[in-house]
């Protein structure tokens, strides 16, 4: 069994780069991994595209607070609790 790798990518609005991230991770070769977007307080309808589109990801939502750095940590806290053997932080414009 391949480890599983949580993909943690913070968001804030942008919707078309985080969906050019999520179709460039869907050609990966590993297979064994778990897309995580923290959407912190985007106005441009992020959770809903992502819900529709790609039900694949799980999307947690922060108020637009987190910023960065408290986006990667609700993140990494989500990846923990699922048993997470690997975590890879993103951007979305990588």
């Amino acid at each position: 069994m391949q480890p599983k790798v949580f993909i943690i990518i913070p968001v804030h609005n942008r919707i078309n780069y985080t969906v050019d991230c999520i179709e460039f991770l869907k050609q990966i070769s590993y297979k064994n991994y778990q897309i995580v977007v923290i959407d912190d307080g985007s106005t441009d309808g992020t959770e809903e595209i992502l819900s529709k589109e790609y039900p694949e990801v799980k999307v947690l939502k922060g108020d637009g607070n987190l910023w960065w750095s408290g986006a990667i940590n609700r993140g990494i806290e989500y990846a923990i609790l699922e048993n997470a053997d690997y975590v890879l932080t993103l951007n979305n414009d990588v």
